[in-house]
């Protein structure tokens, strides 16, 4: 397995996954083909942000999608937008492979620190499952997600 930067040929791929995540999150997301196109193809044009693919023999099983930002620090944080392994992946080295990528990734964009979110609410499994991930990829855990629904109609929290 490799993992690469992103090109405008992985584009298909990750919104692929975007329409997975958007189905398997129990939040109410609907996919968006427009904000898809605009959002990925911003990650791979910008030095500030990428998009790192998981490939075995030529096939792409995963991604993550990474921000290095310059906030008030003498050096920027690198931020874990998303994290996503095809269902078919999971359980294989991808995950690992994309986290040691991404510390790689952060370094030599002089990042200081590495910020993840464990909590897709995809289930209490897989949100599990990633947070176990994080830890065995030197992760320490550093607190609770918050969040917010502005809709009214729209829940706080999945469980």
């Amino acid at each position: 397995m490799i993992i690469r930067p992103a090109t405008p040929a992985d584009l298909g791929f990750c919104h692929d996954c975007a329409r997975l995540f958007s189905e398997e999150t129990q939040y109410p997301v609907l996919y968006d083909a427009q904000t898809s196109q605009r959002t990925f193809w911003a990650y791979i044009n910008d030095p500030l942000r990428d998009i790192l693919i998981a490939e075995a023999d030529g096939i792409p099983l995963g991604g993550v999608m990474l921000v290095c930002s310059h906030e008030f620090s003498e050096r920027p944080f690198c931020y874990i937008v998303k994290l996503f392994v095809l269902p078919l992946a999971r359980g294989s080295t991808a995950g690992r492979l994309l986290m040691q990528a991404t510390a790689d990734w952060a370094a030599k964009a002089g990042c200081s620190h590495i910020f993840a979110n464990a909590g897709a609410s995809i289930s209490a499994r897989h949100d599990s499952v990633a947070g176990n991930l994080y830890r065995r990829c030197g992760f320490a855990d550093a607190g609770a997600a918050f969040v917010k629904a502005l809709d009214p109609n729209q829940p706080e929290r999945i469980n």
